[in-house]
Formats: structure tokens, sequence, C-alpha cells
């Protein structure tokens, strides 16, 4: 159990764990975002389920209101007309988190050990988001995980 604590603390980029293989727990949380395949960035438009709840269309906080980083995160369209493009967007970094392209489906990035997106508690206004549109008409799902750790 020491020796996976401290893999698990190498990978994320946390440094050497004590010899008392301090444990490193990884977390995630899925939003269901719902919308409208019309051509246009859904970024404003969105219904939002799941997770920590959402003010309204964004996502201002992850887990029990502490200090995280996130290291990966995951795109998957489940409903909905072809893709245009989908990003998940964040004010904590100032940058995007991901992308998918035309007729992308699913993707996942997951930052090399070291690297994250540092989420402060409380949030002050930043959050993450998810921009994108689809064509064809018709209602759009899309699953949205984000994978972190407590600092």
């Amino acid at each position: 159990m020491r020796k996976l604590c401290l893999l698990l603390a190498l990978a994320l980029g946390l440094g050497e764990a004590p010899a008392s293989a301090q444990m490193v727990t990884p977390f995630s949380q899925t939003w269901d975002f719902h919308g409208v395949c019309d051509g246009t960035d859904q970024v404003t438009r969105w219904t939002v389920y799941g997770g920590v709840p959402t003010n309204g269309w964004q996502i201002t906080q992850l887990g029990s209101g502490r200090n995280s980083h996130v290291f990966g995160a995951e795109i998957t369209k489940y409903a909905g007309g072809p893709t245009i493009w989908w990003m998940i967007g964040n004010l904590f970094a100032g940058d995007s988190v991901m992308h998918l392209g035309p007729s992308e489906d699913q993707g996942r990035l997951f930052y090399p050990a070291g690297v994250g997106i540092p989420v402060p508690y409380p949030p002050d206004g930043r959050y993450f988001d998810l921009h994108g549109a689809c064509s064809d008409g018709g209602p759009v799902g899309i699953f949205v995980t984000l994978y972190y750790v407590y600092d």
C-alpha cells in the first residue's frame, strides 16, 4: 500500500511521499450538460445537472469547498447531432482545459506530473464552463468530468 501511495503522489506531481506513505486521494466529478444542436456556442445556454451544484452554466467549485488542483478532464457527448467543436474553458488559469474538434464526441486529457490547474476556495468569480456547438437541431447531452486532488 505504501508503494502505491508513493507512486500516486509522484504521478500527480505532489512531490515525495514521506516514509509513512501519506495517502493522496484523487477525486472526480461529472456534470451533465443539456442544450440544443443549433450551430451556436451553448456556453451560457446550458442546463447543468450533477456534481457540486453549479452557478447556472458555470462550475464554480469542486468537492467540499477546499483548495484543489485539476489534473485531468473528459468530455463525452452522448446525444445530439454532429459535433462542430467543444472546449472546457476556465477562469482559474485563464486558458482552455481541452478541446474536441469536428466529429469528435469523446476525449480525455491528463496533465503531466506536476502540472495542473489550481482551484482556490472560495472561487471569487472564477469558474469552468463548456463552450461549443453541434448541428442538425435537436437536443444535445454532454458529460464533463474533472479529475482533481485536494491541496
